[in-house]
């Protein structure tokens, strides 16, 4: 089992897509697919292989089991202040609050 996969996953908002574009730069020998990507639709690409999709972290077990004997898995979890995550602003819907105390976004 020498393929690795690594996994960024956690809160959406957390900082998750810049660190993503710091890996793709500068992590070699691995696959980075464009955009959000689920781990398990990566998984029988072989080679080493990091996917970022926030909400995977609600999959991790049903990841784990898929990729058990067949790659190592590694995850990576972002974490943000609450407060910042509140009061966080997406370019796709400008004037409001990505994620607020009425109404949540998923792009």
């Amino acid at each position: 089992m020498s393929d690795r996969h690594l996994v960024i996953a956690g809160q959406g908002r957390a900082g998750s897509t810049l660190f993503y574009n710091m890996l793709r730069h500068c992590l070699r020998d691995f696959h980075l697919p464009e955009g959000e990507t689920s781990a398990v639709s990566c998984l029988n690409r072989p080679g080493n292989a990091c996917t970022k999709r926030p909400f995977d972290i609600l999959q991790m077990p049903r990841i784990a089991a898929a990729f058990a004997g067949r790659k190592q898995l590694d995850l990576i979890v972002t974490l943000r202040d609450p407060r910042d995550i509140l009061t966080s602003r997406h370019r796709a819907v400008p004037g409001e609050y990505f994620y607020g105390a009425d109404r949540c976004y998923h792009i």
